[in-house]
């Protein structure tokens, strides 16, 4: 559940940034910046960057030695249990959609989206975290060179910046809303809490904000000079979706007590997200409802940590 080791600041804050990064985000960011303009764009990237700080302030104030939903009064503890085991389906159903976008868009049958994402699940049922933390900084590797490249070669014509208008800042405003509060109650980000053990550094969360801050960034300049490189897009997008389906799928081992018990509920989530696909529901569309769900949970775990509550001393998953 939290690997054999510890791992350094270096490749825990590219496995935080790689994990929190989503398919999603360079389709949503162009859109954002293409459509609702520039002063939204800078709101909705500077929570998704500053995301990964906070939630190591909260990391660092509730200890994971006691799970969330232990800290949670009487009823509340098993609802909020199932509420982030729904919270992590939608996570891999967002990202195996999102890869099955990608797969469209290179020109590849169904068949080779699905045999990819298959591949993922495989290695981390097998393998576990430690394969998913390996997984994460080889994709995050690769998109980010990809991605600068086509930033550095793409025509400078003049950029068309969209001017927001109060409808479209409003708009941002409550997208950083659901930005900020995603990572605390995302499993994946607690397992990698839970990985650092007794070594708890706000180094690695620093680092994760820096990097998908340059990711932000290059998004918005492909946003803006409107580069046409679909293939190249498409490449982004399954490494970015592909390291995310690793941690989601990875984070779905500590709802079990068992071995056996967490690689039934991971194969569960997997199958049914894939017979989801059968619905056609845009990745925009599920990333609002499953955002939106959030942020009440993460509202309560914010105040946690405030009041320095959550204090335990058991070694568990949040």
């Amino acid at each position: 559940m939290f690997g054999l080791k510890p791992y350094g600041t270096v490749a825990m804050g590219l496995s935080l940034a790689s994990a929190w990064a989503w398919g999603v985000s360079i389709i949503v960011g162009t859109q954002v910046i293409q459509e609702k303009g520039l002063t939204a764009f800078l709101i909705w990237a500077a929570a998704n960057a500053l995301a990964l700080t906070l939630f190591g302030w909260v990391a660092g104030k509730i200890s994971i030695r006691e799970t969330i939903a232990d800290a949670m009064p009487g009823v509340l503890r098993p609802l909020y249990r199932y509420f982030t085991l729904l919270i992590q389906f939608f996570s891999v159903l967002v990202n195996i959609t999102a890869i099955m976008t990608a797969c469209s868009m290179l020109g590849l049958p169904a068949y080779a989206g699905y045999a990819f994402t298959f591949i993922l699940f495989m290695v981390v049922l097998l393998k576990g975290f430690d394969a998913n933390v390996r997984g994460d900084i080889f994709f995050i590797l690769v998109w980010m060179v990809v991605l600068a490249g086509v930033v550095a070669i793409m025509p400078k014509d003049i950029p068309v910046v969209v001017v927001s208008e109060g409808k479209d800042i409003l708009w941002a405003a409550w997208g950083a809303v659901i930005l900020l509060c995603g990572p605390v109650v995302d499993q994946q980000h607690w397992q990698r809490r839970a990985s650092m053990r007794d070594k708890f550094s706000m180094n690695p969360f620093l680092l994760g904000s820096a990097i998908f801050a340059v990711y932000m960034a290059l998004i918005g300049l492909l946003g803006i000079y409107g580069a046409n490189c679909p293939v190249a897009v498409a490449v982004i997008i399954l490494c970015v979706a592909g390291s995310t389906l690793l941690s989601a799928l990875s984070a779905l081992s500590c709802y079990g007590r068992t071995v056996r018990a967490s690689r039934w509920i991971m194969a569960g989530c997997y199958t049914i997200a894939s017979a989801c696909l059968v619905l056609n529901l845009s990745v925009l569309t599920i990333w609002q409802v499953y955002g939106s769900l959030r942020i009440i949970p993460a509202l309560y775990i914010f105040w946690l940590a405030l009041k320095g509550k959550g204090k335990g001393d058991r070694n568990e998953c949040v």
